[in-house]
């Protein structure tokens, strides 16, 4: 009896489902959306248009938008044309969509016999448009910039497959398939296209989700360096992202930074300087403070590039490449910053951090000492000559003495 009652249970449940499926097929199916286009001005204005043709009068539109998978965001209500023409505005100056995003976007339509459907996904790619972009490929690069020379293309295209090479010898994992480089004249330019991220110092970025770098690299005399320096440390951050995938917001500040720093192929001679001094004045930043963060203050965060860069590479140097990737695993399950090191290497990241110091500074310490000392060496040296030279003249007389 009981499986009776259960055979028809089911039965019911699944003509149930079958209905609403018709249900919702039949909704989706009584409009259609007919010329989807988008137009935009970066970083201002995005407007949609499409034509929504329906049997039943419709009562309001409601497009919305998904960046990169993220969660959607609702604009405002628009209500067709008696055409079914719909035009609605996105303002694209509150940062929401980032620069070279691929954005999905849809409509809700609510009918006049109450029923709400839903049009399929269109898809358009958030380019910064405001630069008309020439593209070059060596490999897995593609190289977008707006002004030509062939120099310059060669040289970014080598320091990106020099840096690749590099990094793998820090996080051996496969590369995505392509990984676009947008080449900035100007530090400027790159920084209005960058601006939801509230850094004025910017000078590069990588979105390692998309495998998009992008760089500012203007013309000049440091322009080789620059190109040797930023390209490397942002392919590092695509490959670590590669490493951890969606775990990548959870890896330390230092850690993300420090590899990529480590990564340049031509190193920042501005950071051993700044090491220097800050363990003279014993200004060193606690490494814990720069788990989430780097400061704000401009002198203050090249110093924590400067630590992580040494830091990194001492964790590198003494746990070697296997020692790197089991790091950036524990992150996976680690909940804290000192969490993730004392999985990794069974040691708290305080001691750790003593032992960088004990090992980097050392020499420096005996070095910074002895020239401490050098003064009062010399003035030693001064009191004690008098005193010798008169030994010295005094046993040369009496040998002469004897000798007579």
């Amino acid at each position: 009896m009981h499986a009776c009652w259960r055979a028809f249970f089911i039965a019911a449940l699944f003509i149930g489902l079958s209905c609403l499926v018709s249900s919702t097929a039949r909704a989706s199916s009584d409009f259609e959306v007919l010329d989807a286009e988008v137009e935009y001005t970066f970083g201002a204005q995005i407007t949609f248009r499409a034509t929504i043709s329906s049997q039943t009068p419709i009562e309001r539109v409601v497009p919305f938008l998904r960046v990169n998978g993220e969660p959607p965001l609702e604009l405002n209500p628009v209500t067709p044309s008696s055409r079914g023409r719909v035009i609605s505005m996105y303002d694209a100056s509150r940062g929401a969509i980032r620069a070279f995003s691929n954005v999905a976007y849809w409509y809700q339509v609510t009918l006049a016999d109450g029923k709400v459907a839903t049009s399929p996904e269109f898809l358009f790619f958030y380019e910064d448009n405001r630069f008309p972009w020439q593209t070059s490929q060596d490999g897995i690069f593609k190289l977008h910039y707006y002004k030509t020379d062939p120099e310059f293309i060669d040289e970014v295209l080598q320091s990106a497959q020099d840096g690749l090479i590099s990094a793998l010898g820090y996080v051996p994992v496969m590369p995505p398939h392509t990984i676009d480089i947008y080449a900035y004249e100007s530090a400027e330019d790159l920084q209005t296209s960058l601006r939801q991220l509230g850094d004025a110092q910017i000078a590069g970025h990588a979105d390692p989700a998309l495998g998009i770098i992008l760089v500012s690299l203007p013309r000049g005399p440091d322009q080789s360096t620059q190109i040797r320096q930023r390209i490397p440390h942002e392919i590092m951050h695509i490959l670590t992202y590669q490493v951890v995938q969606d775990n990548y917001s959870a890896l330390p500040v230092w850690l993300i930074e420090g590899l990529a720093s480590i990564n340049e192929l031509h190193p920042n001679p501005e950071y051993q300087v700044l090491l220097e001094g800050a363990h003279q004045n014993n200004h060193l930043l606690p490494l814990s403070s720069l788990c989430r963060a780097f400061p704000q203050d401009t002198s203050d965060s090249l110093l924590a590039y400067a630590q992580s860069t040494s830091f990194t590479r001492y964790l590198h140097h003494h746990y070697d490449t296997s020692g790197i990737l089991n790091l950036l695993a524990k992150y996976d399950s680690a909940t804290t910053c000192e969490q993730g090191i004392e999985q990794a290497f069974a040691v708290n990241l305080n001691r750790l951090e003593n032992q960088w110091r004990r090992d980097t500074f050392a020499g420096i310490s005996w070095y910074h000492s002895f020239q401490e000392m050098i003064p009062w060496v010399v003035l030693l040296a001064t009191i004690l000559a008098a005193p010798f030279a008169l030994t010295i003249i005094n046993l040369i007389r009496k040998g002469g003495n004897d000798a007579s």
